[in-house]
Order: structure tokens, then sequence, then C-alpha cells
């Protein structure tokens, strides 16, 4: 008995009564296939879609921080730029300022994307379980502050010494680097999930 997936001879000829589908069974592994490659797709969909973070986690409460300590950087780094002939100093300055705004943009971005606010009504560092009031480490007071626009303002153009308001800036900068190896040493290095 003659079967469709019986072999033809070589000089067999094909006929109008000839089906012009494949076999049953061709069909029902192509369908089979791709309901794999869906189920597949659907899958890799779920495994790598992006975690949204809690309010109170680490990832939000860094992102926010950050920013805010960024933002006082920015602004010293700015008044320093402004004011200042020195071309090592403006460099140093326009290094913090572009460097530390870009990295601002990114925190801020990763708010965005998780649908929260980039402020919290919540202690600074809380998320660390060093909740803080008031300044954060590595910030300068109002004072300094002050002193640095006063001290811009009067030198405006001269060769006056803006190095310690400088100082003050690159330790807001450094402040970053500290923090992250503090992170490495209590909570050890972030590693990509494998999924099976």
């Amino acid at each position: 008995m003659d079967t469709a997936l019986d072999p033809l001879p070589a000089d067999a000829e094909f006929g109008d009564d000839t089906a012009a589908t494949p076999p049953n069974r061709l069909w029902r592994l192509l369908v089979i296939a791709v309901l794999a490659l869906a189920a597949g797709a659907l899958g890799g969909y779920w495994l790598g879609r992006a975690r949204v973070p809690a309010a109170d986690s680490v990832d939000v409460g860094f992102a926010r921080d950050m920013s805010l300590h960024h933002e006082q950087a920015v602004v010293m780094a700015g008044l320093i730029y402004d004011r200042t002939d020195d071309p090592a100093i403006r460099t140093l300055a326009f290094d913090i300022l572009t460097t530390q705004q870009g990295q601002i943009g990114i925190m801020s971005g990763w708010l965005d994307a998780w649908g929260l606010p980039w402020t919290s009504s919540g202690p600074r560092m809380a998320w660390m379980g060093m909740p803080t009031e008031g300044l954060m480490p590595g910030m300068a007071t109002g004072e300094q502050l002050a002193a640095l626009r006063a001290a811009a303002q009067s030198t405006a153009g001269s060769r006056a010494n803006t190095m310690p308001f400088l100082l003050d800036a690159v330790r807001a900068y450094a402040t970053l680097g500290e923090i992250t190896d503090v992170f490495r040493e209590v909570f050890g290095t972030y590693e990509e999930p494998t999924w099976i």
C-alpha cells in the first residue's frame, strides 16, 4: 500500500490530481515549532522584563540621594569655572560639572523609568540603614556655599585663591567612589542573575 510519505520513483510524473499541500504530519510539526517559538519568546520576555524597585530600595535611595549630592557639586564647580582664569582649575571644574550633571541625568532617568519621584519625604540615607537629618556626608554647609559665592563674586576675573572651594567640590566629587567602595564591602558585587 502506497502512502504519501513513500519515496516516489525518479521518473514519476505529477498529474493535476496530486495534492498541493504537504502531508498532515508536516503541518503538525510546523504548528508545534511555531508554538514553541512563541512560548520561548514570551518566556524570554517575561524573564527579561525590567523589575521596578521599591520606593525604599537601595537602588531608588541611591539615585535620589546621589542626585542631590551631585547637584551641590555642580553648583560649586559652576561658580569656580565661571570665576577662575587658571586653565587647570577650569578644566577640573568643567570635568566635575559635566560628569556629575550627566550622572544626575542618568539617575533621574532611572527614577522616571521606574515611575518614581525624584525626591522622598523620608530622611536621607535611610536606604543604607543610616538615616541622616540635615546634610549628607561630603556636602558643603550653607556657610561654605555662601563663602564660595562671595569669593566668586569678589574675584571675578582675578587670580584670587579659589582652591579651598575647589577642594570642597572635589571632596563631594570623590565621595561617590568612597560610597561605592563601602557598598562593595557591605553588599558584595552585583552579579546578573542566570535564568535556567
